[in-house]
């Protein structure tokens, strides 16, 4: 079922120590991180302008997420950010997710 969902751009998961090792940007408006083992480092930014949803996934007994500098400036048309499991350098959220004028979901 995930694989169709794949091959018909419906959602991207990425499955990767970092965003420059999977197909950003991707043509697919949803996209899922999953990294269950170990600590995922998120550098820069994100360049998919007709990103919709992005979710961050991890299982319980791994490491949390690491945003060092993880810019929305170009995701327009964000509508349902999960950073519920996401931490950032400084303790300290994006300034950039306030210019989201389309995010109907945000969970921290």
């Amino acid at each position: 079922c995930l694989l169709k969902a794949e091959e018909e751009n419906f959602l991207q998961i990425v499955h990767g120590t970092s965003i420059a090792n999977s197909k950003f940007p991707c043509k697919s408006r949803r996209i899922a991180i999953h990294r269950p083992d170990e600590k995922y480092h998120m550098a820069g930014e994100i360049k998919s302008p007709n990103l919709r949803s992005l979710l961050f996934i991890k299982e319980c007994r791994s490491e949390v997420w690491m945003g060092s500098g993880l810019f929305f400036t170009r995701l327009h048309l964000m509508r349902v950010l999960d950073l519920s499991r996401a931490q950032f350098k400084g303790g300290e959220l994006p300034s950039s997710i306030g210019k989201l004028i389309h995010l109907r979901y945000l969970s921290l």
